[in-house]
């Protein structure tokens, strides 16, 4: 057939002296991508019917409960869930719940008739793995297998220049809570069932600090208030407010004496720091104003020895000769 067309189940095939008890394989509903065979499975007539499973073996999560049946009315079941084990009576009234990798072996007994033959099951819980998007940040692997069930606790670190963590989150777009602990189920949110895969998304907060303004001179007059920044996030100093007199203001540096980066007047500053909370002081950088004057009198000889400026009253004063 084509696949994944609708596979049509034959009638059950007849055998004389025998019972038909099923196919060797669960037959699929839609033809498979390869050929696959299906064997017929049979039972003497005087024989019991095998055992069979609620749930096929494979995958299951944690606490799936299985039953056995039996097809042969007034048969005893017996079973065991390890080989150190001896079979016991099943009681049709219970379940067997699966919290960890079990095999399930049973057979059954009727009176007169042949015993079954021993039939197995093995079940396993599903297994999963956790993937980081760190988004910039330092990277993360996990290569710890997690069960059906367990419980595991997000403490894992990491790291980004200028943030801070801001926790875990199933989704990419961090909707809903963050997270701090995951129970593995088929059923949580954000599970890749084809890979059994959950992705957490870390969150970043932008780390904000404070420039305050520093007059740097005694004489200095006006008052600045500090300002405000957000890593990231590109902003202008605030305007020069302190005057000096006699002085002109001319930058900001990060040092006192100058030596350190400098800043233009409302200059726009990106990432001053990387510490969050932290305190960065701008100092303003004066240069004196040039007073000096040239003054030319020409109908005096020796300019020089005759006349003279005080620069303090902003004075000249001629000699008399």
């Amino acid at each position: 057939g084509k696949y994944e067309a609708p596979v049509e189940i034959p009638e059950n095939p007849t055998k004389n002296g025998y019972t038909f008890e099923g196919w060797d394989k669960t037959v699929p509903e839609s033809f498979p991508a390869n050929d696959e065979t299906y064997t017929a499975k049979w039972i003497d007539i005087n024989q019991v019917a095998s055992v069979t499973f609620s749930i096929p073996a494979g995958n299951v999560s944690k606490n799936t409960t299985i039953t056995l049946s039996c097809a042969t009315e007034g048969a005893t079941i017996y079973y065991r869930t390890s080989e150190k084990d001896e079979f016991v009576i099943y009681d049709s009234n219970a379940s067997l719940a699966i919290t960890e990798e079990t095999t399930i072996t049973a057979y059954a007994i009727c009176e007169g008739m042949i015993d079954s033959e021993k039939t197995s099951a093995t079940y396993k819980l599903y297994q999963y793995t956790l993937a980081f998007e760190t988004n910039a940040g330092s990277e993360i692997t996990d290569s710890n297998s997690y069960s059906d069930g367990a419980t595991v606790n997000l403490a894992f670190q990491t790291t980004r220049e200028g943030y801070t963590f801001a926790g875990w989150y199933m989704s990419a777009d961090y909707s809903g809570d963050s997270v701090t602990e995951l129970t593995f189920s088929q059923e949580m949110e954000g599970l890749d069932k084809d890979s059994n895969t959950v992705t957490l998304s870390a969150k970043w907060t932008p780390i904000s600090y404070t420039v305050k303004f520093d007059a740097n001179n005694e004489n200095a007059t006006g008052t600045m208030d500090a300002q405000n920044f957000t890593y990231d996030k590109a902003a202008n100093l605030n305007k020069n407010a302190f005057e000096v007199e006699n002085y002109g203001f001319v930058g900001w540096n990060t040092k006192s004496d100058g030596s350190g980066t400098a800043y233009l007047d409302e200059a726009e500053i990106l990432n001053l720091t990387t510490e969050n909370g932290a305190e960065i002081v701008l100092y303003a950088q004066w240069q004196k104003i040039d007073t000096s004057i040239e003054v030319t009198f020409p109908s005096y000889k020796d300019q020089e020895k005759l006349i003279t400026y005080d620069e303090e009253s902003q004075t000249f004063t001629a000699k008399e000769e």
